[in-house]
């Protein structure tokens, strides 16, 4: 999907750590990304996900208790 030569290998797997669908379609067909393990990569970046979305559960919950 992305040209070796024209992208630097951080900036590459930068963009996979965003998109894991591309890196899993890529990652059949390039040796390098087959030994990439952006496992924590992406767990990092659910669970901070997770945390901000309870986060903002929590504090619309406490606005909508305060308007009764």
């Amino acid at each position: 999907m992305l040209d070796n030569d024209l992208f630097s290998q951080g900036l590459v797997r930068y963009m996979y750590m965003i998109n894991p669908i591309a890196a899993a379609m890529d990652a059949a067909g390039w040796d390098s990304m087959q030994g990439a393990n952006l496992f924590a990569a992406h767990l990092k970046l659910v669970t901070g996900f997770t945390a901000l979305l309870l986060v903002a559960s929590v504090l619309k919950v406490i606005q909508l208790r305060r308007a009764d």
